[in-house]
């Protein structure tokens, strides 16, 4: 699927492919069903449906196309609020487009969520991230 072996670079049909998967996808998988049996094959899909995101994320954000990749970050964000790498590249993506005000509502979404969850503070990584974005505006 990847072109050269970096995970943003995606032939086109390989772009519409996954993004036409992840408009399929609706949510867990006989979500209404209250069958044990269910909850691996719920975790699989949930997983494959992730790395569409995480991969198309990379191809946008490599195209410079970062409204694209925002919709496609965020919903990763809240789909998985505590994994960093997210936030970051949605960091750069809304750097990208110059909005400072949702550079500062991610990063406190998260510098949040991991006080809450974790009793944690961001990486050094993403508060250097942060504070580079914001200085460079």
């Amino acid at each position: 699927m990847a072109a050269a072996g970096h995970p943003g670079e995606l032939a086109e049909p390989s772009v519409s492919l996954l993004e036409e998967a992840i408009g399929i996808y609706r949510g867990d998988y006989l979500e209404e069903m209250d069958y044990t049996w269910v909850i691996p094959e719920q975790e699989y899909l949930k997983q494959l449906y992730n790395k569409a995101g995480d991969r198309l994320s990379f191809c946008y954000l490599n195209k410079k196309d970062y409204p694209q990749a925002i919709v496609h970050l965020e919903r990763l964000v809240r789909d998985n609020p505590l994994t960093e790498e997210y936030y970051c590249r949605l960091l750069s993506a809304c750097a990208g487009i110059g909005d400072l005000k949702a550079i500062s509502l991610h990063y406190r979404k998260l510098k949040s969520i991991l006080k809450e969850e974790l009793g944690l503070s961001p990486s050094k990584k993403i508060q250097n991230l942060y504070a580079n974005l914001i200085a460079g505006h």
